[in-house]
């Protein structure tokens, strides 16, 4: 066959694959997945993976349902087409994030209204998770020439670093993939790549006293002003990526300090947000923010101590691989364009199968844009629930029926 054949034939699988979804599944399934408190912390998402499983039933997958800590579940969904092949995984989370104040809306209501669906995990991601489970179940149904297996992974934690989740299903062995698709929201691009997180926690101490008569106590909450100065000016050693550019350190996301209005404060801490892009550790920020603080004149352990709260890794996919085509190419059928290559400012699970397992992996491909994730009154539009619901379908079409190498 031609390569002109193989492509028409490729093209021909991925639109015939589209037109197999159904589509009205979408959006009923997304409203009860959002009705279900997965809220994390505490992040107990068994009922919700229950929810899933429900929907897969009686189409030939093999569920399992994997409790990585109490209350941490995940569903493992297989589907096993007739001939071999490879293996392509679908993934998602199912924790979110707490609802906070400015809410106008019930976050577990799953309230359609207009072309938009509302509460909590619309859009980070229990949507992008309901259009996978649609897609995955449509394609077993469908009876196209695929080959290989089809995954859905609907994981736990992952907004608290995914160790519960993602994290542990690689640890565990539970799959063994040849391409992972993250659904996080990708803003119309395939996200090739995005930074890792490095949330650390600073503490200073001091010396309490009469707040009449400071100059005989040591004030926390100063030395946290002049460690906090320092770090403004920091520089984080890395190489600039010809996609997500460099890092960001965001000072004081959270602090707090001092015990009474009259009393001089011994202890004071404030959290700090890292984002790492490949190249650079842990490590070598700890050691960066220890340099500038030690510039300032803080030493450690007499000053203040530095704590690691979450440390994940940035991670990348060649954009010129297979998996990268394929998803640009499923893209490119629904948007009528080319979609760009991007990065993302934020983390996804997708370093866990890239760094961890060595799996080729689309960091985010999912309905939405992230600067919309976490906010009040969050939703995701419903036409596009639906797009990305036949995008995951063309792409597995796409990449499980290509011959096997």
């Amino acid at each position: 066959m031609s390569a002109a054949s193989k492509q028409r034939a490729t093209e021909e699988l991925g639109a015939a694959a589209r037109r197999s979804v159904d589509i009205q599944a979408v959006v009923p399934l997304a409203q009860r997945l959002v009705r279900v408190p997965t809220e994390n912390p505490p992040g107990a998402t068994r009922e919700a993976c229950a929810v899933l499983a429900a929907e897969l039933e009686g189409d030939g997958f093999e569920l399992e349902l994997f409790e990585a800590a109490p209350g941490h579940v995940s569903l493992i969904a297989t589907y096993a087409f007739a001939r071999p092949g490879r293996t392509l995984a679908l993934n998602g989370h199912l924790d979110v994030v707490p609802a906070t104040a400015g809410w106008t809306r019930d976050p577990l209501g799953g309230e359609v209204e207009g072309d938009r669906l509302y509460g909590r995990g619309s859009l980070d991601m229990k949507g992008a998770v309901a259009a996978m489970a649609v897609a995955a179940r449509s394609l077993a149904r469908a009876g196209l020439p695929l080959r290989g297996r089809l995954v859905l992974m609907a994981v736990a934690d992952e907004e608290e670093g995914g160790r519960r989740g993602s994290g542990a299903i690689v640890a565990a062995g539970k799959v063994t993939a040849d391409a992972v698709v993250i659904g996080e929201p990708s803003d119309h691009a395939v996200v090739v790549a995005h930074r890792g997180p490095c949330f650390l926690r600073l503490r200073t101490f001091g010396r309490a006293g009469h707040a009449s008569a400071p100059e005989h106590a040591i004030n926390a909450v100063e030395l946290m002003v002049d460690a906090l100065v320092a770090l403004r000016s920091a520089r984080l050693s890395h190489e600039p990526h010809p996609i997500l550019g460099g890092p960001s350190l965001a000072l004081g996301t959270t602090i707090d300090g001092g015990n009474k209005v009259n009393i001089v404060p011994d202890r004071c801490e404030a959290t700090l947000d890292v984002r790492l892009v490949p190249g650079m550790t842990t490590q070598s920020v700890l050691a960066d923010v220890h340099a500038a603080l030690e510039r300032a004149g803080l030493e450690t352990p007499a000053h203040y101590e530095l704590e690691v709260l979450v440390s994940g890794e940035p991670a990348e996919l060649d954009p010129t691989s297979e998996l990268a085509g394929c998803a640009a190419d499923a893209l490119a059928r629904e948007l009528g364009r080319r979609p760009a290559l991007g990065g993302m400012s934020a983390a996804t699970d997708g370093w866990w199968f890239a760094n961890r397992a060595g799996i080729p992996t689309i960091m985010g491909l999912g309905p939405g844009a992230i600067r919309n994730c976490h906010v009040a009154d969050e939703s995701v539009e419903i036409a596009e629930l639906e797009a990305y619901a036949r995008v995951y379908a063309d792409l597995a079409a796409r990449f499980l029926g290509a011959p096997v190498a």
